[in-house]
């Protein structure tokens, strides 16, 4: 073998050797610095919750300030992208729902990452459901009786979402698509003006959060005819599923999560994983997000990418069915 020939891969094994140690002590000692949860959406909405409740279990954990960036914009995806960008060190992550790990890919044009490759799946966190409420005024008991009515009055009835390429938006989509009815969908700015335009008969139904509308049910202000998850609620386990109740199969899943840029170690990812975990098993805390709604939940980082990509074409189908961009 030529000389330099040697030289070079003698020099370039110890290169990649070096890397490979600096990578595993820094590994090693993580964390030693503060760590950023980066929140897509603005303080005080079921995201921020959880970001919240993480970093309250995780510092004394890590015995490193755990601290909660909020970044809102785009629909979450300017926070999202920030973060596949950011050094995979460990010390910037993701806490995220469905809209920026999963929906995003096929509803934007020109997304600025890519929800498969870019993110390291640390774990799932937490599930919540949404429900099929409508205004007392429409006048039906049941999810059979309403699609019967929908089928009659196709392209007349309205429902409220938070948004164009909302979950909600998308839950109703796929209400659409499954149920063989037309609503029109109306996008609100959030989730409480969808609310609030149900309660003033502005539509006459609304794709929401169970824990938002349950209230106003409670007291004859709507009506819950069925909640979108494919299991019933513990916050109200007398009303059905969607499934259950008249759409089999039919099912979308509120879904709340963790992850870090693509680079980022797997001796690290599994030291989040693990702490993560450690803290929502915490009684107190399990029970504060329990009591909003919440069911809590964990997850192998393998096992979230798999469910990040099984979100991700379920979603995929339903706004190319449906024709939706989102701005």
């Amino acid at each position: 073998m030529n000389i330099f020939i040697r030289v070079f891969l003698v020099f370039a094994s110890a290169s990649i050797a070096s890397l490979l140690i600096v990578r595993d002590v820094s590994a090693q000692s993580f964390p030693d610095r503060p760590i950023r949860l980066v929140v897509p959406y603005p303080p005080g909405g079921t995201v921020d919750i959880l970001a919240r409740a993480l970093s309250e279990g995780l510092t004394p954990l890590l015995k490193q300030p755990v601290i909660v960036d909020n970044r809102p914009g785009a629909g979450g995806t300017l926070a999202a992208a920030y973060v596949a960008k950011s050094p995979g060190d460990g010390y910037t992550l993701l806490v995220s729902d469905v809209g920026p790990l999963a929906i995003a890919r096929s509803g934007y044009k020109n997304l600025p990452y890519d929800t498969l490759k870019d993110f390291a799946p640390v774990t799932i966190a937490t599930v919540s459901s949404l429900d099929l409420a409508i205004h007392p005024s429409v006048g039906v008991k049941t999810v059979k009786e309403f699609i019967a009515l929908a089928k009659s009055k196709r392209g007349q009835i309205n429902y409220a979402s938070s948004g164009v390429g909302s979950v909600m938006h998308l839950a109703g989509e796929l209400f659409n698509m499954m149920a063989g009815v037309e609503l029109v969908h109306v996008p609100y700015k959030g989730g409480a003006g969808a609310v609030t335009a149900l309660l003033g008969g502005e539509v006459a139904v609304s794709f929401s959060a169970l824990p938002t509308t349950l209230p106003y049910a409670n007291v004859g202000k709507v009506k819950i005819l069925g909640i979108t998850m494919d299991k019933r609620s513990q916050l109200a386990p007398g009303l059905p599923t969607i499934s259950e109740a008249a759409v089999p199969g039919y099912n979308v899943t509120v879904w709340q999560g963790v992850v870090a840029p693509a680079t980022t170690p797997r001796q690290i990812v599994a030291q989040l994983n693990a702490g993560i975990i450690e803290v929502l098993k915490k009684p107190e805390i399990n029970a504060r997000l329990t009591r909003l709604g919440f069911d809590v939940v964990w997850s192998t980082p393998e096992e979230f990418a798999k469910y990040i990509r099984a979100e991700t074409g379920k979603w995929e189908k339903v706004v190319k069915n449906a024709n939706i961009v989102i701005e």
